[in-house]
């Protein structure tokens, strides 16, 4: 490129004859060869962001914004109603490794999230213009060749896209759903990729375990209504893929996301219109629920001795790493000066560890217990077998709300506790750790 192209392909460079430069990167767009041209954008938005690196970039405006749009859905999305032809399946996969090498060399976590977000961040006008299922379906497709290929820096600006989206659930769970689907039942084999996930993008293992837990919640509970008869249980898989997560980095499901690159990219089209039920703001309370709830709601009577076995260890691996994340988060408190040491723009989190668990989480939580206990009972099946998972499920209850007191990450009164105590059937260990409240207060 000489000065003269080199200033126009940098946007915030512009002063003058922005329209006169609007059609000189059209025309040398539309002269390049595929996939230069899909390169080429996306240099360009790198360089945008870059140039005003750590703020987010000014409103562009609407010439520019439409600009911007049209240039991403001819040649990133090659949006067959902008003129564009459908790409083949080489073409796809031309495409897919362009941005993951894009993303990949690109240093600066600023700029790569606010790229990725003006790319597939979701707006009311997409809705609009009908560009939703376009972005998910190319997205789907980039995220399985990232975890394949381990390209930590477009997971990465992932985790960020799904935490910005998570008002909208519809739409992650089902970025969420097509990952699974891949390395779970299309190709078991791939199984490994997966798993080794949380080593290479610690921030996407997080979010995809807070879109996990929605998907498979045990109980079918939907908000403002009883819990069904129907369980919606992890397929086994699926549950040693989170456990190893887990067990090696307990901390996993206390992560959280540095405030600036939640905003970054900020420049397009109004906030999509939040749903009634966003998701949660992370995976730990959920994972309780796998723990304590497995062992009422699988049905151990249609699966293998090995299989039966197995889930078993996972659930037990499981609940102790749960107990870890909070043993994690207290000393976090104990040690302030270690909160300090964080990334330019990262906040500390307010709420820190006193409210990981609150009153009405082990309410809700208590109560759905009793509807699989109830359930199990009126099937008539071996009751020898039922009070034993009943045990299992209530201690794992109490030994966590030991730890969570112990740790001050529990919000709830002793009134609410005791409350909670007297629905469930009796159990020693939560009778000792109920009864431990009056001498702690």
């Amino acid at each position: 490129m000489n000065d003269f192209e080199e200033d126009t392909w940098n946007i915030a460079s512009w002063k003058a004859d922005i329209p006169g430069k609007v059609s000189f990167i059209k025309h040398s767009l539309s002269c390049s060869q595929f996939p230069d041209c899909s390169r080429n954008v996306i240099l360009m938005l790198e360089k945008y962001f870059n140039s005003y690196a750590p703020e987010s970039p000014p409103n562009p405006g609407l010439y520019l914004s439409a600009f911007l749009d049209d240039v991403i859905d001819l040649y990133i999305f090659h949006s067959t109603g902008s003129g564009a032809k459908s790409l083949s399946a080489i073409q796809e996969l031309q495409l897919l490794e362009v941005i993951c090498s894009c993303f990949q060399h690109q240093k600066s976590d600023f700029v790569r999230c606010g790229v990725f977000y003006l790319l597939f961040g979701v707006t009311s006008q997409d809705i609009k213009d009908g560009k939703v299922e376009q972005k998910v379906e190319l997205l789907n497709k980039l995220v399985s060749m990232a975890v394949a290929l381990h390209c930590d820096h477009l997971l990465e600006s992932m985790a960020v896209w799904m935490q910005r989206h998570h008002h909208r659930p519809d739409i992650v769970l089902k970025v969420t759903s097509s990952i699974i689907e891949d390395y779970i039942s299309l190709v078991p084999a791939s199984l490994p990729f997966l798993q080794n996930l949380a080593m290479h993008s610690p921030l996407m293992a997080c979010q995809l375990m807070t879109g996990l837990i929605v998907l498979h919640p045990i109980v079918n509970r939907q908000k403002g209504q009883k819990c069904s008869t129907n369980t919606i249980l992890p397929p086994l898989p699926l549950l040693k893929v989170v456990a190893s997560w887990i067990n090696q980095t307990p901390d996993l499901c206390l992560m959280t996301l540095p405030s600036t690159l939640l905003t970054a990219g900020r420049l397009r089209g109004s906030f999509l219109p939040p749903e009634s039920t966003p998701l949660p703001s992370g995976p730990l309370l959920g994972l309780l629920r796998w723990a304590v709830l497995m062992p009422l709601a699988r049905d151990f009577s249609v699966i293998g001795r090995q299989a039966q076995h197995e889930s078993r260890l996972l659930c037990s691996q499981l609940h102790l790493a749960i107990i870890q994340a909070f043993l994690l988060a207290s000393k976090n408190e104990e040690n302030p000066q270690e909160e300090m040491e964080l990334e330019p723009g990262e906040v500390m989190d307010e709420s820190d560890s006193r409210h990981l668990i609150k009153a009405s989480d082990l309410k809700e939580l208590s109560q759905d217990m009793i509807k699989l206990i109830d359930n199990s009972r009126a099937l008539e099946l071996n009751k020898g077998f039922i009070d034993q998972q009943v045990q299992l499920s209530i201690d794992r209850f109490a030994q966590t709300l030991q730890v969570a007191m112990a740790t001050s990450c529990l919000s709830a009164t002793k009134d609410e506790l005791l409350s909670i105590y007297k629905r469930l059937p009796g159990n020693k260990l939560l009778t000792t750790v109920i009864g431990s409240l009056g001498t702690a207060q």
